[in-house]
């Protein structure tokens, strides 16, 4: 009999796996087609760091939100009532400023945002935080830039309205 040490007569499995390293890395968030280059860019980098290093990961996911907010024209300066000199503005007042346009969008952005802070300032972010922070951001950019959920959102309150079926919108055909 050869002695193998992952498998055991009496228990199946005796180590466990665990991914430290994948190539190419999957993607963490699912990016809408109107997502900016910038977005993809840090979420990938998140994608290539997780397994290694979750709170530089989390850390990437709190950069694509800031590169978010920048695709989204929140300025990232301000002028400084006393010196005139341009300050960098933090992320949590850009959200704030964002929330004022779409508050449900800036709820989730904030949630990123704090644990992506947790991911810089300590090292206790686990994988399964920066998981869901991806995917609340997955969540964030489909609400910003896949039109499908309004779309229903618009044909039910049509329907409502006529009390039975709408008229559909006609597809337009390309010319070859």
């Amino acid at each position: 009999m050869i002695n193998n040490p992952v498998f055991d007569s009496e228990q199946q499995y005796v180590e466990r796996f665990r991914i430290t390293y994948l190539r190419p890395a999957p993607a963490l968030v699912v990016c809408p087609p109107k997502t900016s280059t910038a977005v993809r860019q840090a979420t990938d980098a998140a994608a290539a760091v997780i397994w290694i290093d979750a709170p530089a990961a989390g850390n990437r996911l709190r950069l694509a939100v800031e590169e978010l907010l920048t695709h989204q024209k929140i300025k990232q300066t301000s002028r400084n009532s006393k010196t005139q000199k341009r300050v960098w503005r933090t992320a949590h007042d850009r959200i704030l400023e964002f929330g004022r346009r779409d508050p449900d969008v800036a709820d989730v952005l904030l949630a990123i945002k704090w644990l992506g802070n947790a991911g810089s300032h300590d090292s206790r972010l686990t994988t399964a935080d920066v998981l869901e922070s991806a995917q609340l951001l997955s969540h964030a950019l489909r609400l910003l830039y896949d039109p499908s959920d309004a779309d229903l959102r618009r044909r039910a309150a049509l329907i409502n309205k006529r009390k039975g079926p709408a008229p559909r919108p006609v597809a337009r055909r390309t010319s070859a």
